[in-house]
C-alpha cells in the first residue's frame, strides 16, 4: 500500500496541474502593453484636436476676405494640408488663417511617433506649387503664413516662366 501511494506521489510530481507560464510570452506581454498604451495616447491627442477643428463652423467667408482672388489656390492648399495632417477633407474651411502649423503638430502626435505629417505636407507643396516650405516657413508660421508663401512664390515662378518665353504684361 505503501509503495502505491509512493506511485500516486511521483505520478501527481511528474505531471504537475500547474504549468509555468511561456517566458517568451512573458517579454511579449511586457513590451506590448506600454507600446499599446502608448499608440492610445497619442491616438486620443489626434482624436481630440480633429473633433475641437470639426466642432468649428465652416470658415471659408474668413478664407475669402483674406485671399479674395485665389480661393482656387486657398482650397488647393487647405485640401493638402488635411491630406498630410489626416483630417476629412471636407472640413478644410474649419481651420482658421491664424492656425499656427506647428500646433497643429503637437496637438495631432503622440508622445511616441508622428505620421510625418509635415514632411508629407512640405513635399506635396512642393509638387503642387513648386514652393519649398522649408525655406519660407518657420515654427511660428500660420496657415496663412503657408499661403502667402505659396501665392507669393508662385507668383515669381510664374512671372519668371513669361518672361523667359518673352511674353509682357
Amino acid at each position: 500500500m505503501r509503495s502505491g501511494a509512493q506511485e500516486v506521489l511521483k505520478t501527481e510530481w511528474k505531471n504537475p496541474v500547474y504549468q509555468p507560464p511561456n517566458p517568451l510570452l512573458i517579454v511579449i506581454i511586457i513590451v506590448a502593453v506600454p507600446l499599446i498604451a502608448w499608440g492610445l495616447v497619442g491616438a486620443i491627442f489626434h482624436w481630440r484636436f480633429k473633433h475641437a477643428v470639426y466642432a468649428r463652423q465652416d470658415l471659408a467667408p474668413l478664407w475669402e476676405t483674406r485671399f479674395p482672388d485665389a480661393m482656387s489656390v486657398v482650397d488647393r492648399a487647405l485640401t493638402i494640408f488635411c491630406e498630410a495632417f489626416l483630417l476629412k477633407g471636407r472640413y478644410r474651411y474649419h481651420l482658421r488663417p491664424d492656425d499656427r502649423i506647428m500646433e497643429i503638430y503637437r496637438d495631432t502626435t503622440g508622445p511616441l511617433a508622428d505620421e510625418m505629417q509635415l514632411e508629407t505636407l512640405t513635399m506635396r507643396i512642393r509638387d503642387a506649387f513648386d514652393v519649398d516650405l522649408r525655406e519660407t516657413l518657420n515654427r511660428d508660421s500660420t496657415l496663412a503664413d503657408l499661403l502667402e508663401a505659396v501665392l507669393r512664390i508662385g507668383k515669381e515662378i510664374t512671372v519668371r516662366c513669361h518672361l523667359s518665353l518673352g511674353w509682357r504684361g
